[in-house]
């Protein structure tokens, strides 16, 4: 192949570039991590400011340094939102720091987007046919919002961390607006992955100094396989419409498919023996089976509701409020489930085999055929097998 002058020197300066990037610590794909979606309209288009790393002192850190990006989100709406486009968005290393800037254009690093009003919602939508890969670190600057990064395609977290965010919302849903207004996020695909990362054990969000960090994950299907830390978990995988709620409170879920369609569930949520969550309230929803061998401790509510089967393989679930509903089996096996002020399950079946069922005061069972041993201080079994229940070898202790 003959190269011209031209083309000669276009490939000298991309090697010279190349090589620079090498020297400093920084590949240029690297350098391109955060995408915004020249499709989309300006007022859409999130304005990136990438700092790369070693730049211009050559960076000496072990495992080498992060980029520091700064979004300068787009103006809100009249309802506060703030509607961002990618067509990618990844922090591939664990160094990596996103600030989402949402402070006014007044104050010290001001957002020039921002003239009167900041946003009460911060939606980054990808539009991308790959998960996003986050290895680092999203924060949020100057004023509170609901965060929410949705991708269809999927996200996965490996070791990463979210700061100074009170609501976050991870989804693999689509955002859905009426009257211009967003309602709600429809998922038909997408998994979410919580994996153990360089530096973290998993997914790590922390709240504002006097506010609790509510975390939101809702995808087709949820794997953890690192811990997931934050005040208040919500887990919900499978085909629905999710309506956009406040944190905290009641969430409106419709199934998109008819169960007449699901001859046979799959494992909408699996948590590994690597897995687990640690929060003040866990809420997880599935629209077929939860799989559990990690520890799950909550210091209030704990509810698991599944519309398949619930499995509690070798592990130990606390909180001081304990529900599990499921459609299907409840299979409590070589694990414990604990809850100090009440346990209550409802399900066709309990198979307790080798477990143990603890409550510092009461427990309740709506159960078809339970079987196996239960210890608590106080029992109280609804079912249509009650005289066997009593009597098979399901007691109260002191």
């Amino acid at each position: 192949m003959t190269l011209n002058s031209g083309n000669k020197r276009r490939v000298l300066s991309v090697l010279s570039f190349s090589i620079i990037l090498s020297f400093y610590g920084v590949s240029a794909t690297h350098a391109a991590s955060i995408i915004a979606d020249k499709s989309a309209p300006n007022h859409q288009q999130a304005d990136i400011k990438i700092k790369p790393p070693g730049l211009p002192v050559p960076c000496r850190i072990i495992g080498g340094c992060g980029e520091m990006t700064t979004i300068n989100i787009q103006a809100p709406d009249k309802n506060g939102l703030s509607h961002n486009k990618y067509t990618q968005f990844d922090t591939p290393h664990f160094h990596d720091v996103v600030t989402l800037n949402n402070a006014l254009s007044r104050e010290v690093n001001g957002n020039p987007h921002l003239q009167g009003m900041a946003a009460k919602i911060i939606l980054n939508e990808v539009n991308a046919d790959k998960a996003s890969i986050l290895n680092g670190t999203v924060m949020l600057a100057g004023q509170d919002a609901h965060v929410i990064i949705a991708n269809p395609s999927g996200i996965e977290c490996n070791g990463c961390s979210f700061t100074n965010v009170s609501h976050l919302t991870l989804t693999s849903g689509t955002p859905h607006f009426s009257n211009n207004k967003l309602q709600k996020f429809r998922v038909i695909e997408g998994n979410i992955n919580v994996n153990e990362g360089r530096i973290t054990s998993g997914l790590t969000h922390q709240g504002r100094a006097d506010t609790p960090a509510y975390l939101d994950l809702f995808a087709n299907k949820i794997n953890v396989n690192g811990k997931l830390n934050a005040d208040d978990v919500f887990l919900i995988a499978g085909k629905n419409d999710i309506a956009l709620s406040s944190p905290g409170q009641k969430i409106n879920i419709s199934s998109l498919v008819a169960r007449a369609d699901m001859p046979t569930l799959s494992d909408n949520i699996d948590i590994s023996e690597m897995g687990g969550m640690y929060a003040n309230k866990i809420r997880i929803v599935a629209e077929g089976n939860i799989n559990n061998s990690g520890r799950i401790n909550s210091k209030g509510l704990l509810l698991m509701v599944a519309g398949g089967d619930i499995y509690n393989t070798d592990t130990y679930i606390h909180g001081k409020h304990v529900r599990l509903v499921s459609a299907g089996t409840t299979h409590n096996i070589v694990s414990a489930i604990y809850g100090t002020e009440r346990v209550r399950i409802e399900a066709k079946e309990l198979i307790n085999n080798d477990g143990f069922i603890v409550s510092d005061k009461r427990i309740n069972i709506r159960s078809d055929n339970p079987v196996g041993s239960i210890n608590g201080g106080e029992i109280r079994l609804m079912g249509k097998q009650n005289k066997e229940q009593q009597s098979g070898g399901i007691g109260r202790s002191a």
